[in-house]
């Protein structure tokens, strides 16, 4: 598990973008939603940090939590320490094996229940989740898992996304000032060098990536971006330098969402000494499987895996998982839009929504939302 740090440990790094860092962990607007007891209980895979621990209590105003599993990377044992006195909580070694522990959850009660899922990790037991007449639904959370979710061939489970929604997307500028501010931290702490005079390629212009793009072009030597998508890198190139040339480039960021933005093809590109980060949801960016058996040389620390490959020094920050739940946290109002979204999902099930597959969450509830959100934070 990580530890965050936070902004008055910061201080010293001059992190371009101290208005990101959260300082409050409350969640008002998410109280204003948790106010009538739910019938279903939860089972819920998310984070473990400040934020999202106010997120649960909240929930648990309305909903009985049956089970919490949180994310290795993105959790941290003072805030598991906290949630294992409230909850049934776990925090898994390997995340494969959040498979097994929401099937067990799942059989040990017949009372109905709802899955939050962060990252369509209970995507590969579907059959099973549609076996189970109590399992009301999963509420979807991310771009990544959305899309796993919608490759998959579902006959009887309800699965509401929030990943989508204009709502969930308010949160894209703060997550790109996070991702920049955590790869300050990270480059300063583990190379002793200074994100402003790198050379960049930006892989991923979709929501998240087109603000990074943005933040990082006025503090940066040079900003390259792609995306595989030939509409998104027509767009990008209307704004920023596109060229394939990549073989100046000293850090790499990867934030696609989808398996994998480099292979071995794309290697070949980049000289030795690069880093590559992700700032996906999941380890997704890079195929660590090839880079393994092309590999002549490994390491694997805290902070780093190193690859040598054709005698080239290949560094992928933080392990491949992503760089910006390693030091710093989002601030609660960044984040409260899309947990009440979830919210909002969870009452729809909860209340009798029984249509089976893939669905993006009611817009009128989207518009509600911002509608208490202003009225709380403006």
């Amino acid at each position: 598990m990580n530890n965050f740090c936070r902004i008055q440990d910061s201080i010293n790094h001059h992190l371009p973008y101290p208005e990101a860092i959260g300082k409050t962990s409350q969640v008002p607007l998410c109280d204003f939603f948790n106010k009538e007891k739910g019938i279903c209980e939860l089972i819920i895979i998310h984070h473990g940090d400040e934020i999202a621990e106010k997120f649960y209590e909240s929930l648990n105003r309305s909903y009985v939590i049956r089970k919490i599993i949180c994310i290795p990377y993105s959790s941290t044992d003072v805030v598991i320490d906290r949630l294992a006195k409230k909850f049934d909580v776990v925090v898994p070694k390997d995340l494969n094996s959040i498979q097994d522990i929401v099937v067990k959850s799942i059989s040990s009660s017949d009372a109905p229940v709802i899955i939050v899922d962060i990252g369509a990790y209970t995507s590969n037991i579907l059959d099973f989740l549609q076996s189970m007449s109590h399992v009301r639904g999963v509420v979807d959370i991310t771009t990544h898992s959305y899309w796993t979710w919608y490759a998959k061939e579902i006959e009887k489970l309800p699965v509401i996304s929030i990943a989508r929604s204009k709502i969930k997307a308010t949160e894209n500028p703060v997550t790109g000032k996070n991702i920049i501010n955590s790869t300050t931290f990270y480059l300063q702490e583990n190379f002793q060098q200074k994100l402003n005079n790198k050379s960049v390629l930006l892989i991923g212009f979709g929501g998240i990536g087109q603000h990074v793009a943005r933040y990082l072009q006025p503090i940066v030597r040079k900003l390259i971006v792609h995306d595989k998508d030939p509409v998104k890198y027509i767009e990008a190139g209307n704004i920023y330098n596109t060229t394939e040339d990549w073989s100046d480039v000293d850090i790499v960021f990867c934030i696609t969402g989808k398996e994998f933005s480099i292979t071995e093809k794309e290697l070949i590109r980049f000289k030795s000494g690069v880093i590559f980060m992700s700032g996906s949801s999941k380890r997704v960016e890079f195929d660590f499987d090839s880079f393994a058996r092309l590999a002549t040389e490994y390491e694997c620390t805290d902070a780093f895996f190193k690859y040598v490959i054709n005698g080239k020094e290949l560094f992928f920050a933080n392990k491949g998982e992503p760089i910006n739940f390693r030091h710093v946290f989002l601030p609660g109002y960044a984040l409260e839009p899309a947990f009440a979204a979830t919210i909002k999902c969870i009452q729809k099930l909860d209340n009798g929504y029984q249509t089976p597959g893939l669905v993006d969450m009611d817009i009128n509830d989207e518009y509600e939302i911002a509608k208490v959100y202003l009225d709380i934070y403006r």
